[in-house]
């Protein structure tokens, strides 16, 4: 059957080709004995369906094969290599009884591969391209019905029986009846129609199923055109076969906004059906993201620099998938995936009749599983249509099913290309600090009151008793601490840091945004969650068939029966980077870092760095447990840690190590987020009298810290997203007087705290009320005598204290506060004495108004005249 209206241009050649599908007989007995003598051979050259090729006789003398590219894309000129495909070549007996493997071979960098075989001129031949796993395993090897095949070209034997004649028709999906086996070409494309025809191989209209019959074709004469060579050992014609191949463009984005991006997320893709689920054989394609949250792909190209900075193809989106073209019926027998006429053999709520792949993605982000994304059924559920959103450039798909050529990129919408977008579960939260005492807080900013320089408390509030009314905490934040996320494995173990590198600004919260650039806040952590959601589980006990609801309501229950052994889409894991065998190349290693000392890491630093130059590929993790479809052998995700360290006084100003003075563990970190109003609703946070957590809220979240909380609200239209908490941080007051009990003056007195590190902080002499290191300035705050210190590390010590009066020590004890537990006030007498002298004359007369010359024990000597 001719597609009414088609015109393309013949090639004269002595073959003919049918594209239909492979050709491997039900009963046929499939000998896997190689064959070591070459009779002939044949070049092929292997691209797939989106290739935009022209021959070049003026270059390269008796070409007319399609050869050389013409497109300007990356689909339209991409090779499949031997990267992550092969080929295998098998002869086929007359008779049908026997399939006979020929040798298997490797397309090089540029798609070209060589192949031979050594049977009779009337046997028949079958060529088969397919699918290597992602890090190179041949799936189905040495089978030719088994794997994924995305390309075939049968040339049938010249005098088939009759049986075989039936078996090649039926393999072709009825395109080729059993009276024009010897006398028809015919294609298969990749959408499942195809065309059929007598006459010439029309290779303008060549397929993913290539058919090639006639009564001047056998393998002598195939052998003859395909087989030609320059002088340098080159093809002068290659047999253009064009793989079935999408090319996907992923956007990984979190709950918030389609354009809250994901930067270095992992995706990867992974077979469902032709390979076992606990073989790194079910990877078939991997990816990263960039900033913009789209997929970046540098595999398979050449020369390779057009992928890399600079080159025509730099930052590709486009990650190529291939499909399955056959219905494997077992391992030598199979039916090309064919529509049954010549229209598409796909639309909605029809059986699927054109190549297609079940397949599941998923993406981690910071190491944990944020997404799982099933492409699995036999139906299209929706419509063969794609919504443009305008403000992205891309379109989204209207239907669910298995990948197939309308989840190529440019399949329905050129301008804006189809794009697969993954709704991944991120989230965001501030983190606030504060000490553990509020009869003590540093002063407040009020320029009314003179206290208007930069370092004065800034108001701040929070909810210390848990009753949803927040009390004043001005002076209590802390200033400058240091807050860090760990994320948690089994038995409590911490794993990995996350990459946001937080600070509390003035109001004592954290406000740096994620080191990953792409997030739409920027003043809030970013964290991962798992996807548990109890809900996908939910099975109804009426129907007692096993199988959850939410696949049964989307006709893929089957999904669960084939595969629910292996995959779950509730679940909590994640991969150590320590495990990867590529360490120094993922994200969490230590080579994706700032090329040019920015804050945050984006495109820039995969392009500009010596060490990537612009290969994204690269940034793959390699991680045995991940590169399989089972979750069985996955690392569990147990939550996160928060934790606060802090040095000490106000500000965080000390010198010396950061001290851990609170943690948060969070074993569900959703519950704690930013969270919509309209989203899943976030289990209840409860305190007890003693701001110990209730026995439900332990069972998410705990915490050794004095006092946290949640804000309940943050923003209009969410919930939660701070988390408030007091911290083991403590202030001291030192009474310092002298030995009647007397206030030692300002002007005279240092006071010197003794750090646990040997380091001291200083209050020295001074008169200036506002010099907020100076002693009389804490005068002024605290009350005449009072020297305070403020926020100190708690569970720390021994604290010791030193007083200089007029430069002289006068007491010091390094052990003053064995450990600080709680605020704490301590009255230090020291040995300073008031001299009263009272000058007489030899009379007994007082004399009054005279000058007396003194020198103090420092050596200085001062003049004083005496009352009247």
């Amino acid at each position: 059957m001719k597609k009414e209206g088609l015109k393309r241009p013949l090639f004269r050649v002595m073959l003919t080709v049918l594209c239909s599908s492979i050709l491997i007989l039900g009963s046929f007995s499939a000998c896997m004995r190689s064959i070591s003598a070459v009779g002939y051979s044949a070049w092929l050259k292997i691209v797939t369906t989106s290739w935009n090729g022209v021959p070049d006789p003026s270059a390269l003398p008796g070409n007319f094969m399609p050869m050389f590219p013409a497109g300007e894309g990356f689909a339209d000129r991409f090779n499949v290599t031997g990267q992550e495909a092969f080929v295998e070549v098998y002869g086929i007996k007359p008779e049908a009884s026997l399939i006979q493997l020929q040798g298997t071979f490797e397309p090089n960098a540029t798609g070209f591969v060589k192949i031979s075989w050594t049977v009779e001129d009337n046997w028949g031949l079958l060529i088969l391209v397919k699918a290597k796993s992602y890090y190179g395993e041949k799936i189905g090897a040495e089978s030719p019905f088994k794997g994924i095949i995305m390309y075939a070209l049968l040339i049938p034997p010249t005098s088939p029986s009759d049986d075989a004649k039936a078996k090649l028709s039926g393999i072709t999906g009825g395109v080729i009846d059993t009276t024009e086996v010897n006398s028809k070409n015919a294609s298969v494309h990749i959408d499942g129609s195809y065309d059929e025809y007598s006459g010439l191989f029309d290779f303008s209209i060549s397929g993913v199923f290539d058919y090639l019959s006639g009564p001047s074709v056998n393998l002598a004469s195939f052998a003859t055109i395909f087989g030609n060579e320059t002088s340098a050992g080159t093809p002068v014609n290659a047999w253009v076969a064009k793989a079935a191949k999408i090319f996907k463009v992923f956007h990984v984005h979190s709950w918030y906004d389609i354009k809250d991006n994901l930067s270095f997320a992992q995706i990867k893709i992974y077979d469902l059906d032709h390979t076992d689920p606990t073989s790194e054989a079910s990877l078939i394609q991997a990816a990263v993201t960039g900033e913009d949250g789209q997929s970046r792909y540098t595999r398979e190209i050449y020369p390779p620099e057009e992928v890399l900075t600079g080159g025509k193809f730099e930052d590709n989106p486009y990650v190529p998938i291939p499909l399955q073209i056959f219905r494997l019926v077992n391992s030598s027998y199979g039916e090309v995936f064919t529509s049954g006429t010549s229209t598409s053999g796909i639309s909605p709520g029809s059986p699927i009749r054109a190549p297609h792949l079940n397949a599941t993605v998923r993406v981690w982000w910071e190491t944990v599983i944020v997404n799982q994304t099933l492409y699995y059924g036999n139906y299209i559920n929706g419509s063969l249509t794609a919504t443009a959103l305008f403000p992205l450039g891309k379109s989204r798909l209207n239907f669910v099913g298995p990948l197939n050529v309308y989840h190529n990129a440019t399949k329905l919408n050129d301008k804006y290309p189809v794009t697969n977008f993954i709704n991944a579960t991120v989230f965001y939260a501030h983190f606030c600090a504060f000490d553990d005492d509020r009869e003590i807080s540093f002063p407040s900013y009020d320029p009314e009151e003179g206290r208007y320089m930069e370092v004065y408390a800034r108001y701040v509030s929070m909810d210390v008793d848990g009753d949803g009314d927040a009390e004043n905490a001005t002076g209590d934040q802390l200033i400058n601490a240091e807050v860090s996320i760990n994320l948690k494995t089994t038995n409590d173990v911490a794993y990995y840091m996350t990459e946001n590198v937080l600070t509390t600004n003035i109001t004592g919260c954290t406000d740096d945004p994620h080191k990953y650039r792409g997030g739409l806040i920027n003043d809030m952590a970013r964290f991962p969650n798992a996807t548990i959601w109890y809900s996908l589980y939910y099975e109804d006990p009426e129907d007692d068939d096993s199988i959850p609801e939410y696949l049964e309501d989307r006709g893929i229950g089957s999904f669960w029966e084939n595969f629910g052994d292996y995959i779950w889409l509730n679940v909590s894991f994640m991969y150590n980077p320590a495990d990867a065998d590529n360490y120094e190349n993922i994200p969490e290693g230590p080579n994706l870092r700032d090329v040019a000392n920015p804050a945050r890491i984006g495109d820039e630093d995969v392009l500009e760095s010596d060490y990537y130059n612009g290969n994204w590929s690269m940034l793959v993790s390699d991680v045995s447990y991940t590169n399989t479809l089972t979750l069985t052998d996955d690392k569990e995700y147990d939550g996160l840690d928060v934790l606060v360290l802090w040095k000490g006084e106000w500000q965080n100003t000390c010198l010396g190590n950061e001290k851990l003075v609170g943690e948060i563990r969070i074993k569900n970190p959703y519950e704690i987020s930013l969270a919509r109003k309209t989203w899943v609703t976030q289990l209840s946070f409860a305190i007890n009298p003693d701001l110990t957590p209730t026995d439900a809220t332990a069972e998410w979240i705990t915490w050794d810290a004095p006092i946290v909380v949640l804000d309940e609200s943050v923003l209009v239209g969410f919930n939660r997203g701070r988390v408030n908490m007091t911290t083991y941080v403590y202030d001291v007051v030192f009474q310092v007087v002298d030995a009647l009990g007397n206030t030692l003056p300002a002007s005279d007195t240092e006071v010197d705290l003794r750090l646990p590190n040997g380091n001291f902080i200083t209050r020295e002499p001074s008169i200036d009320e506002t010099l907020y290191t100076g002693v009389m300035w804490s005068y002024r705050f605290y009350g005449e005598g009072n020297v305070t210190f403020f926020q100190l590390p708690g569970a720390e010590g021994p604290y010791g204290v030193r007083v200089l009066y007029q430069g002289i020590e006068v007491y010091y004890n390094i052990d003053e506060i064995d450990v600080l537990t709680k605020t704490t006030i301590v009255r230090i007498r020291t040995n300073i004495y008031k001299i009263k002298l009272v000058f007489y004359d030899c009379n007994d007369e007082l004399l009054p108004q005279i000058w007396v010359k003194y020198t103090m024990p420092d050596g200085r000597t001062d003049w004083r005249q005496t009352s009247e």
